[in-house]
């Protein structure tokens, strides 16, 4: 999706252009056929926000993090909290999760046999903070199925201060996923290898691998993460950073029960878990390549000026995608628990 020279001034002239999505804006400008230097007036949604679930949005409901009004929303549940919040100054899109198009791609482009295991580790962030206690870890990566990939976060405030103490077995490897434009390229092709994957809390990597029908564990515990102080941050809080605390001595009770129940993932009913899986990762409001770009420029999400160009792979993969769906209705305790978020 590209734009003419005198439409990209127009844009500059009339419109806001959004900051970009550290994770998503590539995926989104390949999938609607755009080039290098496309932009958005829009932001995207990062993940499944978990300091979103079970509290009243204060972040994203703001247009200070992308500079924008308008934001694409991937999971249903942050969508409508969004859109029904009173006091929101945010026009919220709901579609499908940009990680799941480039799974739709790379699975269409070629066959893999997983084996071993994808490893996400730890970790802190700019306000949450792990305890020292490391052999919770340790014990998980010596019941991994060999190989093992461990994933490092590519942000220094991001990686886990004690990761470095782990015995990481001989046949392994580390990967850091630091370029944004192939960030989630690389980051499909690596659960496309693996046939486990190890995960330390209940995030958006575990609608992820629980998509793909891969073999999940759960091995660390909620209960040991918690807020920052201040002379740990590496910077002094803002309004931004006030809200990205998840640590669990900030937790509600409502989070506190969603993720405890959502820990003990292989436990959860087949169809709870179909049900979290679809609306997590807005799979739900599946769009083909054209479809979705017709449907954002309708809903004044897309400029005028932007053009379409078709992606054979991105339209192969979204065929895929689409074979794969599967619905399901909530239990009686399925039901308990969504009414948390």
């Amino acid at each position: 999706m590209g734009s003419t020279a005198s439409g990209a001034v127009a844009w500059l002239e009339d419109c806001i252009i959004a900051q970009q999505s550290d994770k998503w804006h590539h995926s989104m400008m390949r999938y609607l056929g755009g080039t290098r230097d496309t932009f958005f007036m829009f932001g995207i949604a990062p993940g499944v926000c978990r300091e979103a679930v079970g509290r009243p949005d204060l972040l994203y409901t703001k247009p200070d993090v992308f500079d924008s009004k308008q934001l694409y929303s991937w999971s249903r549940f942050h969508h409508e909290k969004i859109s029904k919040y009173r006091f929101s100054e945010i026009k919220s899109y709901y579609g499908t999760c940009p990680f799941v198009w480039e799974l739709g791609r790379v699975y269409t482009q070629r066959y893999v046999e997983p084996k071993g295991s994808l490893f996400f580790l730890p970790r802190d962030d700019q306000v949450t903070i792990r305890d020292d206690e490391y052999s919770t870890v340790q014990d998980a990566i010596d019941s991994a199925p060999t190989p093992i990939t461990f994933l490092v976060p590519f942000r220094d405030c991001d990686k886990w201060k004690h990761w470095s103490k782990l015995r990481l077995p001989e046949d392994h490897e580390i990967v850091s996923l630091t370029d944004r434009e192939s960030r989630q390229i690389k980051l499909s092709t690596l659960f496309q290898r693996h046939e486990t994957v190890y995960i330390p809390w209940p995030g958006t990597d575990l609608y992820y691998a629980a998509y793909l029908g891969k073999r999940i564990c759960l091995y660390d515990d909620i209960r040991k993460y918690r807020t920052k102080t201040r002379e740990e941050m590496d910077r002094q809080p803002e309004r931004v950073l006030s809200h990205l605390k998840w640590g669990y001595d900030y937790l509600t009770e409502k989070q506190k029960t969603f993720f405890h129940w959502t820990e003990k993932w292989n436990d959860i009913d087949f169809h709870d878990r179909v049900w979290l899986v679809n609306n997590m990762l807005g799979l739900d409001a599946l769009k083909s390549p054209r479809e979705l770009y017709d449907d954002m420029k309708e809903n004044g999400m897309i400029h005028e000026l932007q053009q379409f160009r078709a992606s054979v792979s991105y339209q192969r993969g979204y065929e895929w995608i689409e074979h794969q769906q599967l619905d399901a209705q909530l239990t009686t305790q399925g039901a308990k628990m969504a009414e948390l978020l």
